[in-house]
C-alpha cells in the first residue's frame, strides 16, 4: 500500500500512513465463519478532551481539555463533514460491490475564530463564527453551535477536525457527533 499506492490508485494510503500528525491507530475486525474483515484507522489525537461536547439539548460543541501540539502547529478552525446515517451491510455486499474505504465525509463548511479586527469567512461552504476560541499548544478551548450546519443537513453524522489549515491541513484531534432526529 505504501509504496505501490502512486502507481496504482492515487487513493490515499501512502499519504494516510506516512501523516506525521498521526499518533494512535484503531483497528476493527469483523468475521464470519468463512470471512475476515480487517480495517485499521489512523487518528491524530493530540489534544485530550475532559467534555468534547454538550449536544444535542443546545447544539453546541465544546472542544475543552489538554493539547499536545508541538510548534508551529496551532488550531485555526475546525472543519465540519457531514454523512447520511450508516446502515448495516450485509455479506453479499461486503463480499461483491463494497470497495469503498472511509473518508470525512461531504465537507460542509467551517468554524473559525472571529476576533475584533477581522471577523469574515475564511473557507467555504457554511461559516461559523466559534463564542470561544482559546487555543495554545497545551490547552484547547473551543465552543461554538452547530445548528446552521444541522438546519441544513438535518440527521446523519457530523465529524468535526480541529485543523491548523495552513500546515497542509494537520488535524489536531476529531470527534464524530451521531444526530438521528
Amino acid at each position: 500500500m505504501v509504496y505501490n499506492d502512486s502507481k496504482c490508485c492515487q487513493n490515499g494510503h501512502a499519504k494516510n500512513i506516512l501523516d506525521p500528525y498521526h499518533n494512535r491507530v484503531s483497528i476493527g475486525i469483523a468475521y464470519s465463519p468463512s470471512s475476515v474483515y480487517f480495517v485499521e484507522d489512523f487518528e491524530n489525537y493530540n489534544a485530550s478532551l475532559v467534555t468534547p461536547y454538550s449536544f444535542p439539548t443546545n447544539q453546541t460543541v465544546h472542544f475543552y481539555g489538554s493539547a499536545d501540539i508541538s510548534s508551529p502547529v496551532t488550531p485555526n478552525g475546525v472543519f465540519v463533514f457531514y454523512d447520511p446515517l450508516p446502515t448495516p451491510l450485509n455479506a453479499s455486499t461486503l463480499n461483491s460491490s463494497y470497495q469503498k474505504p472511509y473518508d470525512p465525509g461531504t465537507y460542509i463548511g467551517s468554524v473559525t475564530p472571529c476576533s475584533s479586527v477581522v471577523c469574515s469567512p475564511t473557507y467555504s461552504g457554511i461559516a461559523v463564527y466559534a463564542s470561544t476560541w482559546n487555543v495554545n499548544n497545551t490547552y484547547v478551548n473551543v465552543e461554538f453551535s452547530m445548528s446552521n450546519f444541522i438546519a441544513q443537513d438535518g440527521v446523519g453524522v457530523y465529524t468535526l477536525y480541529l485543523m491548523q489549515a495552513n500546515n497542509n491541513n494537520a488535524s489536531i484531534t476529531s470527534i464524530s457527533i451521531f444526530v438521528s432526529s
